[in-house]
Order: C-alpha cells, then structure tokens, then sequence
C-alpha cells in the first residue's frame, strides 16, 4: 500500500465515521459500518504488508 493508498483509506474511515454518526437509518448505519470495518481491514493489511517489504 503505498502513503497515498494509506491516506486515501483513512480518509474514507474518517468520513465513514462521521456518516455513522449522523446516521438516523438504520439500514443505512448496518451498510456503512460493514463498510468501514472492510476499509480497516483493508487499511491494516496494507500495513502490514509494508511492514513484510524490505526498504
């Protein structure tokens, strides 16, 4: 994951969070917290595989 790929996905995080937060739908919370949980699971993987790859 390269820093842009990594700023991208915090990005999204932090405005999936906010969406959450202001969410009155229930459903429409549901979606957006699976949502966010894959965009940290996909941020953390590319942490990590920056942490396997040799500078």
């Amino acid at each position: 994951m390269t820093p842009m790929d990594a700023f991208v996905a915090r990005t999204n995080i932090v405005r999936m969070r906010l969406q959450l937060a202001t969410s009155m739908d229930a459903e429409t919370q549901t979606t957006l917290q699976k949502l966010l949980e894959l965009q940290l699971e996909t941020l953390r993987a590319g942490e990590t595989e920056e942490d396997l790859t040799p500078d």
